[in-house]
């Protein structure tokens, strides 16, 4: 009983993959590289997450801006690379 369950399923779970593929399409994935995200960025994650850690080690409230402070500078840095890097692919 439960086999044939199982194959029901599987039959059930393919017919629909291939109406959403035939209503919907299907495109690959691009593999994103990540290009932007390069050595200042991986050092300002790092700052960010070292600052997390002190903050969870002792909440207080010169812990918490510091690691809100380097959360903002580490969000902005990987969202001008990103944007950036989006506009190169973009243009060609």
């Amino acid at each position: 009983m439960n086999i044939e369950l199982e194959v029901q399923w599987e039959q059930i779970k393919t017919d629909m993959k291939n109406t959403i593929i035939d209503i919907l399409g299907y495109e690959e994935r691009k593999k994103d590289k990540k290009e932007w995200f390069d050595e200042s960025v991986r050092q300002l994650l790092q700052q960010k997450n070292k600052a997390y850690q002190a903050y969870l080690a002792r909440l207080t409230r010169a812990n918490r801006a510091e690691c809100k402070e380097k959360w903002k500078w580490e969000h902005t840095a990987c969202k001008k690379k990103k944007t950036g890097y989006q506009s190169t692919i973009n243009c060609n």
